[in-house]
């Protein structure tokens, strides 16, 4: 195979992986912006190209941070592998996934307060 096909392919390759990894969602450092009972709206508190990144809504927040989330509160949030929009914040029931999206930031949850 000739230098520059392996060199193509290489590069392939990594572009792939680079975006894979880029559109994987596993956590982010947010700011709490807004809060609706069992959930809130986050502001992700990196920056895209010296831009803010778009809000997070209807993040859930589980019972060992409600206590302590607050308007302007540091949160880690993380997302669940699989869709989980037909389950309720609290629900114990097996959930059917309503999709094959993984990773979204639909599916956020915050996991500490800060």
């Amino acid at each position: 195979m000739a230098k520059s096909k392996r060199q193509q392919i290489w590069q392939f390759f990594t572009f792939l992986m680079d975006k894979t990894k880029r559109e994987t969602h596993v956590g982010y450092l947010c700011r709490v912006t807004a809060l609706d009972g069992k959930t809130c709206t986050v502001q992700p508190l990196d920056l895209k190209n010296g831009d803010k990144r778009a809000l997070i809504l209807s993040v859930r927040v589980p019972k060992h941070c409600r206590d302590d989330i607050k308007v302007g509160a540091a949160v880690a949030v993380s997302f669940f592998d699989r869709d989980v929009s037909a389950s309720d914040v609290g629900a114990t029931s097996d959930v059917e996934n309503g999709s094959d999206r993984v990773h979204s930031l639909n599916d956020a949850y915050v996991t500490g307060v800060f």
